[in-house]
């Protein structure tokens, strides 16, 4: 079974740049508290909820797992 690791750890502000700045608090918020309600999210995406692009952007800052850390 994979491991969840910590799920920002690249340069968290150089990526979110260019995304709208309630987004940029989400996703900042998310790494704090280390989740995000479904509730911020709609908040957060406004009318935006149908921008799919945006909404990938935003999940692939949030989250990923990693099976190479159940190697070794």
């Amino acid at each position: 079974m994979a491991k969840l690791r910590k799920f920002i750890t690249h340069n968290l502000d150089e990526k979110i740049k260019d995304l709208p700045k309630e987004i940029q608090a989400l996703i900042k918020k998310g790494k704090q508290q280390n989740f995000v309600t479904e509730q911020e999210v709609q908040v957060a995406f406004g009318n935006n909820l149908e921008n799919l692009e945006l909404m990938d952007q935003v999940y692939d800052c949030l989250l990923y797992t990693s099976d190479a850390a159940d190697e070794g």
